[in-house]
């Protein structure tokens, strides 16, 4: 399979994902009362740190607000409290996506579940967010189906491979070749 036109930068990047509410040791229960916390700034003192490492991308998720591990999401127009602050959410995902490209400056969006939503969705949202930021990276949540419907040129750059990853495992715990097979012809 051919890969879209992946950025150069996000090719050669070392990437690193942060886990925000444990990094930086959040209460395990938001009851939405407590006044939101300004923790997210304090990762600027990490910042040497990440580059002596090498890394390139911070992958940062979950971050929106939720009852209480951050993949329970209760708001996605706001940031969890126990993280911080952002003044408002744009109405629809398309402004949230071009606030955050354009005006915050990330370089990209890891999307959760994205076969749920028709490609369709996913071009129209790539659209938006390469008039934001032309170089950015866009990655989906891929559980199942043809992968191939969200990652094309012009929807998704990228996507987590679970079925690759579970053929892989059984293929060396429990010699299950007919997985690995399948999922890698799946591909072609």
């Amino acid at each position: 399979m051919d890969s879209p036109n992946i950025p150069a930068w996000a090719s050669s990047s070392v990437w690193y994902q942060i886990y925000p509410l444990g990094f930086f040791d959040c209460s395990p229960q938001n009851d939405h009362t407590e006044p939101q916390e300004d923790k997210l700034s304090a990762l600027a003192a990490w910042y040497d740190y990440l580059e002596e490492l090498g890394v390139g991308v911070i992958l940062f998720n979950p971050l929106f607000e939720s009852d209480s591990h951050g993949y329970d999401t209760t708001d996605y127009f706001d940031v969890d409290r126990r993280l911080g602050t952002v003044a408002a959410f744009r109405k629809m995902i398309f402004d949230v996506a071009h606030f955050w490209l354009a005006d915050v400056g990330v370089d990209g969006w890891r999307l959760d579940v994205a076969h749920e939503i028709e490609p369709a969705f996913w071009r129209e949202f790539a659209a938006t967010c390469t008039a934001a930021r032309p170089d950015v990276f866009l990655v989906g949540e891929l559980i199942h189906g043809d992968y191939r419907r969200w990652v094309a040129k012009g929807v998704l750059h990228s996507a987590t491979n679970y079925q690759l990853s579970h053929a892989l495992w059984h293929s060396v715990v429990d010699r299950n070749y007919f997985e690995l097979v399948h999922s890698m012809q799946r591909c072609q």
